[in-house]
């Protein structure tokens, strides 16, 4: 895939998290995957929670002196209708997801997702980035997938398997620009500083 004609055609990615996880994600302008928070709050029992699916929008926070964190759910992963690669368990695409740091690339999966927490009462705050300033600033090159990779389809039929090749770079990436759905980090990545935030996308963004 071209990335300059993905940059074109998405000049923006979104990434959605727990109002909690604000005062972090600023102290340092980045975003941690679920492994690394994990890490960096020194979680007991951290193995099996990061292969273990998170069920139930009211998850803990976990922390350590001023740093704190409430992971998502993943409560779409539903394991029946979850078709894995090769030798692959469901345990270990669970760890693979936790490893990660997504980003929306279309505007209607952020905004299903993001009415699924508001249709449980909830506003999560959704971040927007320049996807040009986010490439050229982190180091660890971006991952593409054209699936929303923790919501299984109602249909089974024609399912594509989901494992390591459900995330892959740009040079690797066959299909079209537009049918990117995430854009996805290993284990971390850089905010640019040029960042925008609201907490009801029927509002404007504004920067923070």
């Amino acid at each position: 895939m071209d990335i300059e004609k993905f940059i074109k055609l998405r000049p923006h990615l979104y990434h959605l998290t727990d109002p909690i996880n604000y005062g972090s994600i600023m102290s340092e302008l980045k975003l941690n995957s679920t492994t690394r928070l994990a890490e960096l709050v020194k979680m007991p029992g951290k193995t099996n929670y990061l292969r273990t699916r998170r069920i139930g929008h009211e998850q803990p926070v976990f922390s350590k002196g001023n740093f704190k964190f409430r992971p998502r759910d993943q409560d779409p992963l539903v394991t029946d209708r979850t078709i894995l690669e090769g030798e692959m368990t469901f345990g270990d695409w669970v760890y693979l997801l936790n490893c990660r740091v997504f980003f929306w690339a279309k505007k209607n999966d952020l905004e299903k997702h993001y009415n699924r927490y508001k249709k449980l009462g909830q506003n999560p705050f959704v971040f927007r980035v320049s996807t040009r300033e986010l490439f050229d600033l982190n180091t660890t090159p971006p991952m593409f997938c054209h699936l929303n990779s923790g919501a299984p389809s109602h249909w089974t039929r024609g399912l594509p398997a989901r494992g390591q090749s459900t995330f892959l770079l740009a040079e690797d990436y066959s299909k079209s620009p537009s049918s990117v759905r995430e854009v996805t980090f290993t284990h971390s990545c850089k905010l640019p500083k040029s960042l925008y935030l609201t907490q009801d996308l029927s509002n404007p963004f504004v920067k923070v």
